[in-house]
């Protein structure tokens, strides 16, 4: 598909004359509508995604089981949901409108016509007609809830512009031959393929697209992309598949799904792998943790130990002091009473001798 997106524009528009004429061999068809302004948009609504045969049938319906425009309009979105059954999903998703493809048709339906009425209390739009082509682009954007499919084909249909209307089931076809970018948006294809078309072909080349992006035998070949060993060029491409049905597409298709599928279980046993390396680094490192805390426990512990120990020592070394310092001061007070109990003794000694003779006279 790299092939593809590397084509020159010059390339793109012999690709776009060669598609036209092989589809117009194959399809056979002709497309011109001539409906006032407010029905192109009703059938825009009901066509979007789906095949001419489809919404032609869905349309006549709208009009056949109601009595008029205005019954639609106040019909519930239940009752109207019935119209679109079987008919492929609208990508059209507004938030207030969520729900199945036929409701979100009917829901579509309904915003468009609630518009119109309360804009001028009719079921008439003709006036768009009249305006510039960059005044009625820039009226139909502010209708809320139409999608850009819608606001499109109206613009291509009911006034001639030179743009193309393209849903999602005509990108994937596109971007399939190689004239869009993989990943475009509906609006983003329709300006890259523009320049491509000519304005008198653009009405007839968006109606031939549908043809083939709808198409029973072949249609569910586009929306994968192409084989790696597929040719380059989109038409070679699409000559295959129609010589053979889609049938080797569909095989390729199948077997790229199934290296698809294979690599995603690869890579969610790869990602639970991680997973659980990545719980085992974590256990160990809570272990890890866990051992530091008994390991500084213990230190904290031996640490309450030798100071317990030191001061048990020094304890027992004051102990020792006082008992010293206790000794001495007993001490000295002994040797003071002895010294005083000899000077007692002494004098007591001296009293007791008998005074010497007086010599006489």
């Amino acid at each position: 598909m790299a092939a593809t997106s590397r084509m020159k524009a010059s390339d793109k528009q012999d690709l776009c004359k060669k598609l036209l004429a092989l589809l117009r061999s194959r399809y056979h068809q002709t497309f011109k509508q001539d409906l006032p302004v407010l029905e192109t948009m009703l059938y825009a609504a009901v066509l979007e995604n789906a095949s001419a045969e489809q919404a032609d049938s869905a349309y006549g319906r709208l009009f056949n089981e109601f009595l008029d425009l205005n019954e639609v309009r106040v019909s519930s979105v239940y009752e109207l949901e019935r119209l679109f059954q079987d008919m492929p999903d609208t990508s059209w998703k507004p938030t207030h409108a969520a729900g199945s493809g036929p409701q979100r048709r009917a829901m579509h339906v309904k915003m468009i016509l609630q518009y119109i009425f309360e804009k001028a209390y009719q079921f008439d739009y003709e006036s768009l007609r009249r305006k510039t082509q960059e005044i009625a682009a820039k009226e139909l954007g502010k209708i809320k809830g139409i999608s850009p499919f819608v606001r499109s084909f109206t613009q291509q249909q009911a006034l001639d512009s030179h743009l193309l209307a393209i849903d999602d089931a005509q990108n994937r076809a596109l971007i399939w031959l190689g004239l869009s970018e993989p990943g475009s948006t509906t609006e983003q294809t329709a300006e890259l393929v523009k320049p491509l078309i000519r304005k008198s072909d653009g009405q007839l080349f968006c109606h031939l697209i549908r043809c083939l992006a709808t198409d029973p035998k072949i249609g569910d070949v586009f929306t994968s992309p192409p084989a790696a060993d597929d040719p380059a060029n989109g038409l070679v491409r699409l000559e295959a598949v129609i010589s053979d049905g889609g049938k080797k597409a569909r095989r390729a298709a199948a077997t790229a799904a199934a290296k698809v599928e294979h690599k995603k279980e690869e890579l969610k046993k790869e990602e639970a792998r991680k997973e659980d390396l990545k719980k085992a680094e974590l256990k160990k490192t809570e272990v890890k943790k866990e051992d530091l805390k008994k390991d500084e426990a213990k230190k904290d512990h031996a640490k309450k130990d030798d100071a317990k120990k030191d001061s048990q020592k020094l304890e027992i070394k004051a102990d020792a002091k006082a008992v010293r310092s206790n000794g001495k001061a007993e001490t000295k007070p002994e040797g003071k009473s002895a010294a005083a109990a000899a000077s007692v003794a002494k004098d007591a000694v001296a009293r007791k001798k008998p005074a010497p003779p007086r010599s006489p006279g």
